[in-house]
């Protein structure tokens, strides 16, 4: 009897689990991740460490990439991106931004920063809520323009207008004494919020040109 009564218990805290668990994910499929996932093909192009010592020559590569793809038939865009969005793989944005100071004791601002091909925004399926997205004459990285999500431009500037505002990229070092805007990103562009590492939240995002960062 005891045993009947053991197994009927374990029975029912399964079926609870299982339920739950079901539950989570039919919720979790009714989340919108923020960018297209139909008709998009993705593929991952790695170059030997070699291959970029040569100055652009892997900027020349993905350019010539890019352009033969878009003549395959049925194809009506590609661009280029370091990490796509739910994969696990962004890299940190560590920065400073305009309006911000900060002493040295204090930790520079993290957001997940991505670089990326003029057309990736449009191909993805982002929103441009202010601004303009990236264009060609951005891809040398001397315009130092930088596109960010609605999410930062709100935590950081809120109730302003942040085209325009600067951010500075700091990686590992300590914060600058006097914040120089002449070295800084310039906002150019908001777009819409998207899911990065899981559709559990969305994370302050930047965007930066592919071509205006070293290879």
């Amino acid at each position: 009897m005891l045993l009947v009564v053991g197994q009927i218990g374990l029975s029912v805290v399964v079926i609870t689990a299982a339920g739950l668990m079901l539950h989570s994910l039919y919720s979790l499929s009714r989340v919108n991740p923020g960018f297209r996932t139909d008709r998009i093909i993705t593929a991952e192009v790695s170059l030997d460490a070699g291959a970029c010592k040569q100055q652009g020559y892997c900027h020349a590569f993905f350019q010539e990439l890019i352009e033969r793809s878009r003549g395959i038939a049925g194809v009506e865009n590609v661009a280029l991106v370091d990490a796509l969005p739910m994969t696990g793989a962004d890299a940190n944005y560590i920065y400073d931004p305009e309006g911000h100071p900060r002493d040295a004791k204090q930790g520079a601002m993290v957001a997940a920063g991505r670089k990326v091909s003029t057309s990736y925004f449009e191909t993805i399926g982002l929103h441009l809520l202010r601004g303009r997205f990236l264009t060609d004459s951005d891809e040398s990285g001397s315009s130092r323009a930088a596109v960010i999500n609605q999410r930062m431009a709100e935590s950081l500037w809120p109730g302003q207008d942040p085209i325009g505002k600067h951010i500075l990229s700091v990686n590992d070092e300590k914060a600058p004494a006097v914040f120089v805007p002449d070295l800084a990103s310039i906002v150019v562009g908001v777009v819409s919020n998207t899911h990065h590492a899981s559709l559990a939240g969305n994370f302050d995002g930047g965007s930066l040109p592919s071509a205006g960062t070293k290879e």
